[in-house]
Parts: C-alpha cells; structure tokens; sequence
C-alpha cells in the first residue's frame, strides 16, 4: 500500500510549521494533531507513512503515548522529535518505547534537514548515545 501523509503530533503551531516546511520538499500530504484523541483519530483514518510526535506532545507521558501507538498493529514508523536540548537517556527511553528515530529542532538547519531526508528515505538516524542506552534498554535500565 502507497502511504502519501505524514503526521505530525505537536500542541505548537510553531512547531508544526517548522516540521512542515522541512518535510514540503517530499510531496507528502502534512497532516497534523494537537491532542492525544486527535492523533489517534487521524492514524486510523489517514494511515499515514510517518508520525512526528514532538516528545511534550502527551499529557501524561510521551513515553507511554509512544507505546501505545507502537503496540497496535501499524505499517507507519514513529519519529520522536524536540524543540529543546534532550538528554541521550530521555530519548533512548522514547526509542525503546517504540519510536524508531529521535532528533532535536535545535540542531543546526542543515543538520535537520539531513536527518528529515534520512527518516523520509527509511533510514534511523540516532547518535551514538542514544543507540547504546536504547539497547541497554531492552534489560532493566527502562523497566
């Protein structure tokens, strides 16, 4: 099945558009979700190829949102995303919760749009740190 949308979870519109404009050169129909029950709703109806979920995204926890969404049978990848410095440990626990990549929009420009190009190409960008802790999750440092 051909996927043409990408979702992108954030409360901030901000945001969205700073995600858009770097995601509009790859012809994907943008949609966007600002409340859990939203971007539940527009997963099952949307089905997109890709969902941007900012990582204050969630009320509770993002973690447990990410899970949640990974948990369900899905032919979709989740990305993590931040606006502010996040430490390797905090996003190696949204990778092991099932996000398949982690970036920060603080990065220089160029450097984003290099990781957004990689995650449309179905590459995982992650650094080094987060790669290890996320596999040192898969025992009890996540538990």
């Amino acid at each position: 099945m051909m996927y043409n949308s990408v979702l992108i979870a954030s409360t901030a519109g901000c945001l969205i558009n700073t995600l858009k404009d770097r995601i509009n050169d790859f012809n994907y129909r943008i949609i966007t979700a600002t409340t859990e029950e939203d971007l539940a709703t527009k997963i099952k109806t949307h089905n997109p190829r890709l969902v941007f979920i900012e990582n204050c995204f969630c009320k509770q926890n993002t973690v447990d949102c990410i899970k949640k969404i990974a948990k369900k049978s899905h032919d979709f990848r989740v990305i993590a995303w931040s606006v502010c410095e996040t430490s390797d440990l905090a996003a190696a626990r949204l990778v092991n919760a099932g996000a398949d990549s982690f970036f920060c929009l603080r990065d220089l420009d160029e450097n984003i749009d290099n990781i957004v190009k990689k995650i449309i190409c179905g590459q995982k960008p992650l650094s080094a740190g987060i790669n290890n802790l996320a596999l040192k999750g898969r025992g009890m440092l996540f538990r």
